[in-house]
């Protein structure tokens, strides 16, 4: 799976409630990421999640294979992103897609918790 900072769809929320939400993902993996890796310089990943955060562009996926890969991309600090968006059609309306962002967000955290207990080892 390989980030790209040009993304071919782009699809953006487009409500408030559906924009706090979506924003929440990249306020959370760069916390957490920040918890267990002292350096996040270069870009990483681990399990289906990569990441990659910069000071103009960052940019958060997940994937199961190359074929099936969610990505987020958005501008200035995670904990506070702009000009959010990602590849697939439903995060337009995070409101009326509940279930593919709560699988969505379950399984980021999850690659997460797995980085934890490994590191943890």
């Amino acid at each position: 799976m390989e980030l790209s900072y040009t993304p071919s769809e782009v699809y953006s929320p487009n409500d408030t409630v559906s924009e706090e939400l979506l924003k929440s993902i990249p306020k959370k993996v760069h916390f957490w990421l920040q918890g267990l890796l002292a350096e996040m310089t270069e870009p990483g990943g681990y399990g289906m999640l990569r990441w990659n955060f910069t000071d103009e562009v960052s940019t958060i996926a997940y994937g199961e294979s190359d074929d099936s890969v969610f990505q987020l991309w958005w501008e200035g600090d995670s904990h506070n992103p702009i000009g959010l968006c990602g590849n697939d059609k439903r995060f337009e309306s995070i409101i009326d897609n509940m279930d593919f962002f709560t699988l969505l967000e379950e399984n980021i955290y999850s690659e997460l918790e797995s980085l934890e207990e490994e590191r943890d080892r």
